[in-house]
């Protein structure tokens, strides 16, 4: 009886150090990223900052009902967002508003997380399966072809030209290019390209299929065990490329309360923070088509 009075209070006691650590790491998300505009932006970086030097404030409902409303605010301004994170920010904000209001056991807290991350990949994957130009490659095809931030990625793996992907925007525009069409001399011939295409499609979608499988699996199954490494496989792998970190800071931040305080676990999500922040900083596909003289 005794030891397992003892065992539950070493693991609260645990939980409360990932309940520590995901706060702080939302906190700095939120001073890393982009978030809301000239007039709430000043506010959000205040209370994050108030809260990353405060122990005692970062505890404090007030906190985060206002980051709430803050975050909130963002979504409803600019409705309807492109930014799916950013629906997911506000909702975090609120599960930590009320788990600091109620004092709820932060069990609750690791519950809530992991069943939000598994619903946001369920949803994702649910969307991409459902849309008739996602599973036929036309939006990777769409979109390194369009899209500023992903050409030095496909002139690295596909083996085509910068003037390549310029003469593929003309014939785009010519055509005024929808998903539902598709015309074989805009893609650039190249095979590596096409392949590229294929893997970044099926990739995308069967890692997020993955992901929502393991989160939301029954709490003995081999699936859930093994969620963190995958959240981690797919947050080192894809926000290599995708230019979106603060979506990964948000879900290392979330999974961080939900990590059961093993601490190799946890580790790994704070690395992979750091290696996020470093893909963010360092435009490393940029530097190897430079290096190799690509384009």
């Amino acid at each position: 009886m005794n030891t397992t009075f003892i065992n539950k209070c070493i693991e609260e006691f645990n939980r409360k150090k990932t309940f520590e650590l995901s706060t702080q790491f939302t906190l700095l998300t939120l001073l890393f990223s982009q978030v809301g505009n000239a007039y709430t932006r000043p506010f959000i970086l205040s209370l994050a900052a108030i809260g990353l030097l405060s122990d005692q404030c970062r505890k404090q409902s007030i906190l985060w009902f206002s980051l709430f409303l803050l975050t909130g605010f963002r979504v409803i301004n600019q409705w309807p967002m492109a930014d799916n994170h950013a629906y997911l920010l506000s909702l975090w904000c609120l599960t930590l508003f009320l788990t600091t209001y109620q004092e709820s056991s932060t069990k609750i807290l690791a519950n809530n997380a992991r069943i939000l991350i598994g619903l946001v990949f369920l949803l994702a994957s649910f969307q991409k399966i459902s849309a008739e130009d996602y599973l036929n490659g036309t939006f990777f095809r769409y979109l390194f072809l369009t899209d500023d931030r992903f050409e030095d990625f496909a002139i690295l793996f596909g083996n085509i030209s910068y003037q390549q992907i310029d003469d593929a925007r003309r014939l785009l525009d010519a055509y005024q290019f929808s998903p539902t069409q598709s015309h074989g001399e805009i893609v650039p011939i190249s095979a590596e390209f096409h392949l590229l295409v294929v893997i970044a499609t099926w990739w995308n979608v069967l890692d997020q299929i993955v992901i929502a499988c393991c989160f939301l699996s029954p709490t003995n199954s081999l699936l859930f065990k093994n969620r963190d490494f995958v959240l981690l496989v797919f947050c080192i792998t894809t926000y290599a490329v995708a230019p979106v970190p603060g979506f990964a800071w948000l879900l290392i931040s979330m999974a961080l309360a939900q990590s059961e305080s093993k601490s190799r676990i946890v580790i790994a999500y704070l690395i992979t923070f750091f290696i996020v922040l470093f893909y963010y900083q360092i435009h490393w596909t940029t530097l190897l088509v430079d290096f190799f003289q690509l384009g």
